[in-house]
């Protein structure tokens, strides 16, 4: 898969004007591109400063265990307390090591046409038409939809802030995945984060919208994962929820919630990892109710 280059080139650099100290495996693309419109990475400090904080929750979780089985005899206390304070430093410091391992060497260019993955000399190309999907991996929470809407009331872009992650050692982290099943990891730890995931949901949204839309007026069904929409309304396997009866949406404590006007409990709960596509649902979930509606009058 490979990027077109665009006539026009535009610099710009998340801190400066200045053009980053690219890799020299990246000078290239670069070149044959023309300059990102943003550049996120991996800072250089971040493998080495989560290593030795790895390091040091390892030994500190060793010296503990050897005060509390040698020094004090295995003296009893509390059971998750005691896993706790002799397990918890040691998991959580191969957290970062891996972590740190995981994400050295990152860059990620954003491109109009596609982005751009290089990480330790390996560069994969994303081109927007070719994804298929993007899913959220221990996100906790979102804020609620930002969204921008044309002089008609169209929808022109639909993303999800997150605001809670669920693991500080691991990170939250996006993956996409294009038409030929190859998928790309963007992790929480590079740099600006919060602003690469806004740019991914709504460069994706861009090309996602307009066919699921399609589908949507068709009457067919638009599937993200489990769940799946329609002109009547919602789906996941025998249950249904119809638009009239659509209440609101969240995501909170890692889980996507529907909620209905006639129910006090969620309609639904799901992983937010396996829904595919969140901003394109959601989008769905706004837009549907007032189009099905505008269809009744129609025929009144």
């Amino acid at each position: 898969m490979t990027l077109r280059p665009e006539r026009e080139r535009v610099t710009v650099d998340e801190q400066t004007n200045e053009t980053p100290d690219w890799p020299f495996e990246l000078a290239d693309p670069v070149a044959r591109l023309g300059q990102p419109s943003q550049v996120f990475r991996i800072p250089r400090s971040h493998a080495a400063r989560k290593t030795i904080s790895g390091l040091v929750l390892i030994i500190g979780g060793i010296l503990a265990n050897y005060v509390y089985w040698i020094v004090l005899n295995g003296q009893v206390i509390v059971e998750h307390l005691l896993f706790l304070v002799l397990f918890g430093p040691i998991v959580t410091g191969f957290g970062l090591i891996y972590a740190a391992f995981r994400d050295r060497g990152l860059w990620v260019l954003i491109y109009p046409m596609g982005i751009l993955r290089w990480q330790r000399g390996e560069v994969v190309t994303f081109p927007w038409q070719e994804i298929r999907e993007i899913t959220f991996h221990r996100v906790v929470e979102t804020a609620k939809a930002k969204r921008a809407v044309g002089p008609d009331g169209e929808l022109i872009t639909v993303w999800l802030p997150i605001t809670k992650e669920g693991s500080r050692s691991l990170g939250s982290h996006l993956i996409l995945r294009r038409m030929d099943a190859a998928d790309a990891i963007l992790p929480s730890s590079i740099s600006n984060y919060a602003k690469l995931c806004q740019a991914v949901q709504e460069e994706t949204f861009r090309v996602m919208w307009p066919e699921a839309w399609n589908r949507f007026l068709e009457g067919k069904r638009v599937h993200f994962g489990p769940l799946a929409a329609s002109f009547s309304g919602l789906h996941r396997d025998s249950e249904f929820l119809d638009w009239a009866e659509l209440e609101d949406v969240q995501i909170s404590t890692g889980r996507l919630k529907i909620r209905s006007r006639l129910l006090k409990r969620p309609w639904i709960e799901v992983p937010l990892e396996n829904v595919d596509n969140p901003h394109v649902l959601i989008a769905l979930m706004i837009r549907a109710p007032i189009e099905v509606r505008r269809a009744l009058d129609a025929e009144q």
